[in-house]
C-alpha cells in the first residue's frame, strides 16, 4: 500500500532488510538507502532524500577531438553503497550523471568493446559540477590470422585480455587483412 505523502507500507516475514528509495530521474534529489532492518514486530523507518547534483561533461579523445560515441562514464562513490552511477555519452559526446555529495572516482570506457577504463582520478562533488574528460590514448594492435599455408583467413574472432585475463576487445578477421583495433597502451 501506498499514499500521496511518500509514505509506502509492505507485508513483510520476520527478517533483516536493506530499503533504497530512488526518486524519479527529473527528481531534485538522489536516491538513499537503509541496510539492516530488523523487522520482527510492525516498523516504521524514515529514508532522508539527499539533494542531487548533477555531474555533466563532454568525453574528448587523446587528441581533443569530441565527440567520442560508444563510451560510458562511471562515477563510483568511495564510501560505496547505492549512490554510484554512470551514463552513456550522447550523440554530441556530453554526459549527465545524477550524484549525491561525496567523493567519486569517475573512469571511462568504451561501452561496445569494453576495453580497459580510463581512469579521470578522484573528484569531490558538492555542488553541481561539469567535468572535460580525455580518453588515454590508444595504440593499435594489428593481428594476422593466417592457415597453415600463410592465407589470411577472414571471419576469425580476435579477442584481447588483459594480463588477468579481463576482456579488453574483440573483433573479428576481414577479407583482405587481419583484425585492426585500437587498445589503451599496455601488457596483453
Amino acid at each position: 500500500d501506498s499514499d500521496s505523502a511518500g509514505t509506502v507500507h509492505f507485508h513483510l516475514p520476520p527478517g533483516v532488510y536493506n530499503a533504497v528509495a530512488r526518486p524519479d530521474g527529473d527528481s531534485a534529489y538522489g536516491q538513499a538507502a537503509l541496510a539492516g532492518v530488523n523487522l520482527v514486530a510492525d516498523t516504521a523507518v524514515q529514508l532522508v532524500l539527499p539533494r542531487a547534483i548533477l555531474l555533466t561533461g563532454t568525453v574528448r579523445d587523446a587528441d581533443g577531438m569530441a565527440p567520442i560515441l560508444e563510451v560510458r562514464v562511471y562515477a563510483s562513490n568511495r564510501e560505496g553503497g547505492s549512490n554510484s552511477g554512470s551514463a552513456l555519452v550522447r550523440s554530441d559526446g556530453t554526459f549527465t550523471i545524477k550524484l549525491t555529495e561525496g567523493v567519486y572516482d569517475i573512469t571511462s570506457r568504451f561501452s561496445r568493446s569494453g576495453g580497459l577504463a580510463t581512469m579521470h582520478g578522484e573528484y569531490t562533488f558538492d555542488q553541481d559540477t561539469h567535468l572535460d574528460l580525455e580518453l588515454a590514448e590508444g595504440k593499435e594492435l594489428t593481428v594476422e590470422v593466417r592457415d597453415p599455408k600463410g592465407n589470411l583467413v577472414a571471419g576469425a574472432e580476435i579477442v584481447v585480455l588483459s594480463p588477468d585475463g579481463d576482456w579488453v576487445a574483440a573483433t573479428l578477421t576481414g577479407q583482405e587483412r587481419g583484425g585492426r583495433m585500437e587498445v589503451q597502451y599496455g601488457t596483453y
